[in-house]
């Protein structure tokens, strides 16, 4: 008999709204499992998310995750070629995908709910008995590589990783979620299995099944498909990523319509700075709002075409991020007004309540509009749930309202002023 540590929670139960249904248990080999009740269409959504990804790698195996991932989808002892994979997916009318972050690998099927249990085997085989067949293999190296070229052919990419390997200098790896590509052309079955054995078990694992369900038949389902899967290792430990702790500047000339810059500093982590990581979340809210003081200094004045400012959630290395579009010639000028303006920002006179108002009802806005749609709510409670926990999850409207107006001037000394950056800048030319 499965081991429950049940919860049955009604969410977002504040302003008399309800929404879906939540009820979570953990199978005795360590699987969370989150069942979301929503019965609007008659389809659900199955999501297992595995704590992995960048943040996980070492030098060896950077990228190896992402190759992974494409592994998954290519053939398992109950289904052992992609043929039969896919032609079971044609059978059950899934849709599927999946991704690999910094701290999270997720995969996803959406099918009709009268075909749960099919599905929940589907999924299983997949997760616990991946074949890796060595020619496979060989060619999604050549998938993975070709997607490889496809991102560094945009320019606006190459500045995104040049900037985030000079802010992380030796640890850019952790960081870098396509990965090497040496690495990714050497990869072996070995190396694959590897990560299966470290990663891939169910004490690492939360599985969510949200849509068209009846939690007791949900669970009997569940306990029949993942009940029999074994851990082969205790859950991976890692530290939080480095960075350098001095500023750098990168600068790039590629063919491009504008100038780009892009500037980043470390953030806070869930599990360490939680209370600060609502700060974060509420200052992008404040900054991004039209007519902000923000996009009155750098887009209305016309020093940029957008500018934009966001906090990357993370538990081992949250990230804060300035981007402006410009033209070359405005660089330095934005450069030197976006200095001032950090400034500007560690000063209570700059913040107002009613401008922190608007913006919580507005990320309160968000959080429920992100649960209109089943199959996207599914995936993204996943994420949340694996980077910074159901807790967290559940009680971040609440956390959100608490946030006091003089949180943000403290905020911004400690993480902005006179902080370590990395600055990336993209030059256009006519070079083809």
């Amino acid at each position: 008999m499965n081991r429950w540590t049940l919860a049955l929670a009604l969410l977002l139960g504040w302003s008399g709204l309800q929404a879906a249904e939540i009820q979570t248990f953990t199978l005795d080999n360590g699987l969370h499992v989150y069942l979301v009740k929503n019965r609007i269409v008659p389809l659900v959504t199955i999501v297992t998310s595995f704590h992995a990804g960048g943040t996980y790698e070492d030098s060896i195996t950077n990228g190896l995750f992402h190759l992974y991932e494409h592994m998954l989808f290519k053939g398992n002892a109950k289904y052992p070629d992609q043929l039969a994979f896919k032609k079971r997916l044609r059978e059950l009318g899934i849709v599927y995908n999946g991704s690999t972050s910094t701290e999270q690998v997720e995969y996803h099927y959406t099918l009709p709910s009268r075909l749960l249990r099919e599905g929940l085997d589907f999924m299983a085989a997949a997760m616990i008995s991946p074949r890796f067949d060595e020619e496979e293999l060989h060619r999604e190296i050549q998938v993975v590589m070709d997607e490889f070229r496809r991102d560094f052919s945009q320019p606006t990419y190459q500045l995104y990783q040049e900037t985030r390997r000079a802010f992380y200098g030796p640890w850019f790896y952790r960081k870098n979620v396509i990965g090497d590509s040496a690495q990714i052309k050497h990869a072996t079955r070995d190396l694959m299995l590897q990560i299966q054995r470290n990663h891939y078990n169910p004490n690492n694992c939360n599985l969510i099944v949200a849509g068209d369900l009846d939690f007791a038949t949900a669970r009997r389902y569940i306990e029949e498909a993942f009940g029999g899967w074994e851990n082969q290792a205790p859950p991976p430990q890692v530290d939080p990523v480095p960075h350098v702790q001095e500023s750098r500047t990168v600068e790039l000339r590629l063919p491009a319509e504008h100038a780009y810059v892009y500037v980043l500093y470390a953030g806070p982590n869930v599990g360490q700075q939680t209370e600060d990581t609502y700060v974060a979340d509420l200052l992008g809210t404040l900054l991004n709002a039209p007519g902000s003081r923000f996009q009155t200094v750098f887009v209305d004045s016309g020093l940029a075409t957008s500018a934009s400012f966001g906090y990357y959630t993370q538990r081992y290395g949250g990230e804060l991020s300035f981007y402006f579009v410009t033209e070359p010639e405005k660089v330095p000028r934005l450069r030197r007004r976006l200095a001032r303006f950090v400034q500007e920002m560690a000063q209570p006179e700059f913040y107002t309540e009613e401008a922190l108002e608007n913006a919580k009802r507005a990320v309160e806005i968000d959080y429920l509009k992100d649960q209109e749609v089943p199959s996207r709510y599914a995936v993204g409670l996943a994420f949340w749930i694996t980077v910074a926990g159901y807790d967290y999850y559940q009680t971040y409207v609440e956390q959100i309202r608490q946030v006091p107006l003089d949180a943000f001037p403290d905020f911004v000394r400690r993480y902005l002023v006179d902080q370590p950056h990395a600055t990336g800048i993209l030059y256009p030319t006519e070079e083809k």
